[in-house]
């Protein structure tokens, strides 16, 4: 039985994977990633009926930020040629987002406790978190500010946040913690398993607050990074800055500031894994493990 949840485990990644390439979702090598992160996340927390719930997330989160990333693409457009790399992930891109819950997912197989999985769950939250709030905050009517000057900045620059932005990113944050919650009920009523994620004394409610808070914590500090230490350049020609190496009008960008590296994808990774550890530590301090 075991064996075969297993084997449908896997077929389902596949698939799911498959299905991301075909609607232009992921590249050729980002494809490739997913199929490996979801393939940790799935078997390292120590038997199927973790691992269907671990993977399950994953696949919310995938799903509901491709879904704010298509929301309005005509609109985002002029910006995401300007900051972004576009609305179908590569490898880094899929990397930076899920490396962080893949590794806490082999951590749990070692260490199958409730506050590495609040890790794991603060994490996706995050990477939730961030997605939606850069996605849908480019929308707003009004201009964002940066937030380390507050002082108004144009829409998409590495950052700069907006009330709207941090409305959007409580939201997704959200919806990590509430899919929790219904997936452990769901698999107890139709998969009669005993064990429920109960990590947090206090119930639901709490629960869900606790991860909602360190997914918006997670995507602030992403905001923090993004403002003071992610690579930017300039382009002479349109004299305007940005994140590409290549401007849109063709012409190379030289550096301007941060830390060479240290570009947006890093940035997701650094602040994710930064909102897990947080998590883990505040859950072990206040409760004990």
């Amino acid at each position: 039985m075991v064996l075969a949840e297993y084997l449908i485990g896997i077929i389902c990644i596949l698939l799911f994977a498959i299905f991301a390439f075909k609607r232009d979702a992921l590249t050729e090598e980002g494809t490739l990633t997913a199929i490996i992160i979801g393939l940790l996340v799935f078997i390292f927390p120590a038997a199927p009926i973790h691992g269907r719930i671990w993977f399950s997330l994953l696949a919310v989160f995938f799903i509901s930020s491709f879904a704010v990333t298509k929301y309005g693409e005509a609109a985002k457009e002029a910006v995401n040629k300007q900051f972004a790399k576009g609305s179908t992930r590569d490898l880094m891109q899929v990397f930076a987002n899920g490396a962080g819950a893949a590794l806490v997912a082999v951590i749990y197989y070692f260490y199958p406790l409730p506050s590495v999985f609040l890790a794991f769950a603060a994490i996706l939250a995050t990477v939730n978190a961030d997605t939606w709030a850069t996605e849908l905050g480019v929308l707003s009517k009004s201009k964002p500010f940066l937030i380390t000057s507050l002082k108004q900045v144009e829409p998409g620059v590495s950052g700069a946040i907006s009330r709207f932005g941090l409305f959007a990113s409580a939201i997704g944050a959200g919806l990590i913690a509430l899919s929790v919650v219904l997936l452990v009920y769901i698999d107890q009523i139709y998969f009669g398993i005993a064990e429920v994620f109960t990590v947090i004394p206090g119930g639901v409610f709490n629960f869900i607050l606790f991860v909602t808070f360190f997914g918006i914590i997670g995507s602030i500090l992403d905001s923090v990074l993004g403002a003071t230490v992610q690579v930017m350049y300039y382009c002479k020609k349109c004299k305007c800055e940005t994140e590409r190496t290549e401007h849109v009008c063709g012409k190379k960008t030289v550096y301007l500031k941060g830390i060479k590296f240290f570009d947006n994808d890093v940035v997701n990774l650094v602040s994710s894994l930064m909102a897990g550890v947080l998590a883990f530590f505040t859950f072990v301090v206040m409760f004990g493990y």
